[in-house]
Protein backbone atom coordinates (compact mmCIF):
# COMPACT_ATOMS: atom_id res chain seq x y z
CA UNK A 1 0.00 0.00 0.00
CA UNK A 2 1.00 3.51 -0.73
CA UNK A 3 -0.30 6.27 1.06
CA UNK A 4 -0.85 9.96 0.24
CA UNK A 5 0.30 10.37 3.83
CA UNK A 6 3.44 9.61 5.50
CA UNK A 7 1.88 6.93 8.94
CA UNK A 8 3.53 7.01 11.85
CA UNK A 9 3.00 3.91 14.30
CA UNK A 10 3.14 5.04 17.74
CA UNK A 11 4.42 1.83 19.43
CA UNK A 12 7.48 1.10 21.38
CA UNK A 13 6.42 -2.46 20.73
CA UNK A 14 8.60 -4.06 18.06
CA UNK A 15 6.17 -6.74 17.87
CA UNK A 16 3.60 -4.38 16.72
CA UNK A 17 6.10 -3.11 14.16
CA UNK A 18 6.81 -6.59 12.70
CA UNK A 19 2.69 -7.03 12.37
CA UNK A 20 1.85 -3.80 10.91
CA UNK A 21 4.70 -5.05 8.10
CA UNK A 22 2.42 -7.84 7.25
CA UNK A 23 -0.03 -5.02 5.74
CA UNK A 24 3.07 -2.58 4.46
CA UNK A 25 5.87 -1.23 4.84
CA UNK A 26 5.13 2.23 4.02
CA UNK A 27 5.40 3.64 7.85
CA UNK A 28 8.05 5.57 9.94
CA UNK A 29 7.59 4.26 13.74
CA UNK A 30 8.06 6.84 16.72
CA UNK A 31 7.95 6.43 20.71
CA UNK A 32 6.24 8.65 23.30
CA UNK A 33 6.11 8.55 26.51
CA UNK A 34 2.32 7.92 27.66
CA UNK A 35 0.89 7.81 30.66
CA UNK A 36 -1.00 4.78 30.69
CA UNK A 37 -3.71 5.94 33.55
CA UNK A 38 -7.42 4.97 32.57
CA UNK A 39 -10.30 5.84 34.91
CA UNK A 40 -10.86 3.41 37.92
CA UNK A 41 -14.36 2.69 37.24
CA UNK A 42 -13.85 2.27 33.51
CA UNK A 43 -15.42 -1.34 32.27
CA UNK A 44 -12.27 -3.85 31.69
CA UNK A 45 -13.50 -4.12 28.27
CA UNK A 46 -12.96 -0.62 27.37
CA UNK A 47 -9.25 0.39 28.47
CA UNK A 48 -7.68 -1.09 25.45
CA UNK A 49 -9.99 1.14 23.52
CA UNK A 50 -9.38 4.41 25.85
CA UNK A 51 -5.74 3.92 25.96
CA UNK A 52 -5.24 3.56 22.06
CA UNK A 53 -7.19 6.74 21.97
CA UNK A 54 -5.33 8.46 24.63
CA UNK A 55 -1.84 7.84 22.93
CA UNK A 56 -3.09 8.73 19.45
CA UNK A 57 -4.05 12.45 20.99
CA UNK A 58 -0.49 12.80 22.31
CA UNK A 59 1.22 11.53 18.87
CA UNK A 60 -1.44 13.66 17.10
CA UNK A 61 0.03 17.32 18.65
CA UNK A 62 3.22 16.27 16.94
CA UNK A 63 2.63 14.76 13.91
CA UNK A 64 -0.06 16.91 12.63
CA UNK A 65 0.26 15.83 8.76
CA UNK A 66 0.31 12.39 9.50
CA UNK A 67 -1.86 9.14 9.24
CA UNK A 68 -1.06 8.04 13.15
CA UNK A 69 -1.55 4.23 14.29
CA UNK A 70 -1.54 3.44 18.44
CA UNK A 71 -2.48 0.53 20.06
CA UNK A 72 -3.15 -1.23 23.63
CA UNK A 73 -3.47 -4.92 25.08
CA UNK A 74 -5.05 -6.11 27.92
CA UNK A 75 -5.20 -9.15 29.37
CA UNK A 76 -8.82 -9.33 31.41
CA UNK A 77 -9.27 -12.35 33.97
CA UNK A 78 -12.38 -12.47 36.02
CA UNK A 79 -12.88 -9.12 35.08
CA UNK A 80 -9.25 -7.49 36.54
CA UNK A 81 -6.60 -6.59 34.01
CA UNK A 82 -3.44 -7.69 34.54
CA UNK A 83 -0.80 -5.56 33.24
CA UNK A 84 3.04 -6.08 32.32
CA UNK A 85 4.52 -7.02 35.52
CA UNK A 86 7.16 -5.15 37.38
CA UNK A 87 9.20 -7.77 38.66
CA UNK A 88 9.60 -11.73 38.77
CA UNK A 89 7.46 -12.24 41.42
CA UNK A 90 4.93 -10.38 39.70
CA UNK A 91 5.33 -12.31 36.48
CA UNK A 92 4.89 -15.71 38.58
CA UNK A 93 1.62 -15.36 40.23
CA UNK A 94 0.31 -13.40 37.27
CA UNK A 95 0.70 -17.29 35.25
CA UNK A 96 -0.34 -19.06 38.66
CA UNK A 97 -3.24 -17.12 38.20
CA UNK A 98 -4.15 -17.89 34.45
CA UNK A 99 -2.64 -21.20 34.72
CA UNK A 100 -5.58 -24.15 34.12
CA UNK A 101 -7.64 -21.58 33.07
CA UNK A 102 -9.22 -18.97 30.24
CA UNK A 103 -9.22 -15.72 29.84
CA UNK A 104 -9.85 -12.90 27.65
CA UNK A 105 -7.26 -10.38 25.75
CA UNK A 106 -8.37 -7.32 24.13
CA UNK A 107 -6.62 -5.21 21.51
CA UNK A 108 -7.35 -1.93 20.19
CA UNK A 109 -5.72 0.22 17.65
CA UNK A 110 -6.88 3.74 16.89
CA UNK A 111 -5.89 5.16 13.91
CA UNK A 112 -6.41 9.11 12.94
CA UNK A 113 -6.12 11.83 10.01
CA UNK A 114 -7.10 15.12 10.16
CA UNK A 115 -10.62 15.16 11.82
CA UNK A 116 -10.94 11.64 10.81
CA UNK A 117 -10.58 8.55 13.18
CA UNK A 118 -12.03 4.97 13.67
CA UNK A 119 -11.00 2.42 16.30
CA UNK A 120 -11.33 -0.76 16.21
CA UNK A 121 -11.28 -3.57 19.34
CA UNK A 122 -10.61 -7.00 19.11
CA UNK A 123 -11.13 -10.21 21.60
CA UNK A 124 -9.55 -12.92 21.93
CA UNK A 125 -10.17 -16.15 24.24
CA UNK A 126 -7.01 -18.11 25.63
CA UNK A 127 -7.09 -21.19 27.23
CA UNK A 128 -3.91 -21.85 29.67
CA UNK A 129 -2.89 -25.24 30.84
CA UNK A 130 -2.55 -26.43 34.21
CA UNK A 131 1.72 -25.23 35.18
CA UNK A 132 3.27 -26.06 38.02
CA UNK A 133 5.53 -23.70 39.42
CA UNK A 134 8.92 -24.64 37.83
CA UNK A 135 7.41 -24.39 34.38
CA UNK A 136 5.91 -20.64 35.22
CA UNK A 137 9.73 -20.51 36.97
CA UNK A 138 11.32 -21.33 33.25
CA UNK A 139 9.47 -19.75 30.92
CA UNK A 140 10.19 -16.20 33.05
CA UNK A 141 13.57 -16.84 33.50
CA UNK A 142 13.99 -17.89 29.15
CA UNK A 143 12.21 -15.32 27.97
CA UNK A 144 11.50 -12.37 30.28
CA UNK A 145 8.18 -11.49 29.54
CA UNK A 146 8.23 -8.35 31.68
CA UNK A 147 7.31 -5.95 28.57
CA UNK A 148 4.11 -8.19 27.84
CA UNK A 149 0.71 -7.50 29.40
CA UNK A 150 -0.32 -10.95 31.24
CA UNK A 151 3.31 -11.46 31.68
CA UNK A 152 3.55 -14.14 28.56
CA UNK A 153 3.30 -13.62 25.02
CA UNK A 154 1.57 -16.22 23.03
CA UNK A 155 4.10 -16.60 20.07
CA UNK A 156 6.29 -18.31 22.72
CA UNK A 157 4.08 -20.98 23.76
CA UNK A 158 2.87 -22.44 20.72
CA UNK A 159 4.71 -25.01 18.57
CA UNK A 160 3.25 -24.11 15.21
CA UNK A 161 1.98 -21.01 14.82
CA UNK A 162 0.23 -21.47 11.90
CA UNK A 163 -2.27 -23.89 13.53
CA UNK A 164 -3.79 -21.13 16.40
CA UNK A 165 -4.05 -18.92 12.95
CA UNK A 166 -8.27 -17.82 11.89
CA UNK A 167 -8.92 -19.34 8.77
CA UNK A 168 -9.10 -15.23 7.95
CA UNK A 169 -5.47 -14.38 9.01
CA UNK A 170 -4.08 -17.78 6.94
CA UNK A 171 -6.33 -16.46 3.54
CA UNK A 172 -4.84 -12.78 3.94
CA UNK A 173 -1.58 -14.21 4.75
CA UNK A 174 -1.26 -16.27 1.58
CA UNK A 175 -3.03 -13.76 -0.18
CA UNK A 176 0.13 -11.02 0.85
CA UNK A 177 1.87 -14.06 0.11
CA UNK A 178 4.16 -14.04 3.62
CA UNK A 179 2.77 -16.94 4.89
CA UNK A 180 6.27 -18.87 4.70
CA UNK A 181 7.67 -15.53 6.60
CA UNK A 182 5.25 -15.83 9.38
CA UNK A 183 6.41 -19.44 9.71
CA UNK A 184 10.10 -18.54 10.06
CA UNK A 185 8.81 -16.17 12.35
CA UNK A 186 6.98 -17.91 15.08
CA UNK A 187 9.26 -21.11 14.93
CA UNK A 188 12.36 -19.39 16.85
CA UNK A 189 11.70 -20.86 19.88
CA UNK A 190 11.13 -23.95 22.31
CA UNK A 191 8.23 -23.32 24.46
CA UNK A 192 8.23 -23.70 28.00
CA UNK A 193 4.60 -24.58 28.01
CA UNK A 194 2.25 -24.90 25.57
CA UNK A 195 -1.05 -22.69 24.79
CA UNK A 196 -4.54 -25.47 24.63
CA UNK A 197 -6.53 -23.49 22.73
CA UNK A 198 -7.63 -20.02 21.53
CA UNK A 199 -11.14 -18.58 20.28
CA UNK A 200 -10.47 -15.52 17.57
CA UNK A 201 -7.88 -14.37 16.25
CA UNK A 202 -3.71 -15.13 16.99
CA UNK A 203 -2.58 -11.98 15.67
CA UNK A 204 -4.73 -10.05 18.14
CA UNK A 205 -3.04 -11.98 21.21
CA UNK A 206 0.38 -11.30 19.88
CA UNK A 207 -0.60 -7.57 19.87
CA UNK A 208 -2.28 -6.18 16.84
CA UNK A 209 -4.97 -7.55 14.88
CA UNK A 210 -3.65 -7.20 11.31
CA UNK A 211 -6.90 -8.78 8.91
CA UNK A 212 -9.29 -6.41 10.94
CA UNK A 213 -6.92 -3.45 10.83
CA UNK A 214 -6.10 -4.41 7.28
CA UNK A 215 -9.84 -3.53 6.44
CA UNK A 216 -9.82 -0.19 8.17
CA UNK A 217 -6.85 1.64 6.84
CA UNK A 218 -7.79 1.06 3.20
CA UNK A 219 -10.41 3.62 4.22
CA UNK A 220 -6.94 6.39 5.38
CA UNK A 221 -5.46 5.25 2.22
Amino acid sequence: MNFKNPIILGSKSPRRRALLKYITSDFEVASLEVNEEYPELLPSYEVAEYLARKKALAYKELFKNNVIITSDTTVILDNAILGKPDSFDQGFTMLKSLAGRSHQVNTAVHICFESKSQSISEFTKVYFPKLDDSTITDYLKRFNPFDKAGAYGIQECVNDATAFYSPEELSFLIHQKKIDRSKEEFAKVKPSFLIESIEGSFFNVVGFPIVEFAKVLKEFV
